[in-house]
């Protein structure tokens, strides 16, 4: 986060998906998008990193969107009552 040119987006999500209309800065010349971004997961006063999601193009689950980017979180649970996730990537100025 903070590479010169770039700026944060933030947004907070109730359930284990969402969908973006940021454009996100690609952090790797890899095919695909591989966003600089962090997800927390927060419950009352409790933050625990996500680090098992992806992030890519699904036209069909986000097609109000420019780029219909999902935004999935792998998960074995159900989150807790009350829970939601805060999604911070890095965006082109």
């Amino acid at each position: 986060m903070g590479a010169p040119g770039s700026r944060a987006s933030s947004s907070n999500h109730s359930a284990s998906s969402a969908c973006g209309s940021s454009r996100l800065t690609d952090s790797s010349t890899e095919r695909g998008i591989q966003p600089a971004c962090e997800l927390t997961e927060i419950i009352g006063a409790t933050e625990t990193p996500l680090l098992d999601f992806t992030i890519a193009p699904d036209p069909v689950a986000c097609p109000e969107t420019t780029n219909h980017l999902r935004l999935v979180v792998n998960r074995t649970n159900t989150p807790a009552a009350g829970a939601y996730i805060r999604a911070r990537c890095e965006t082109p100025f």
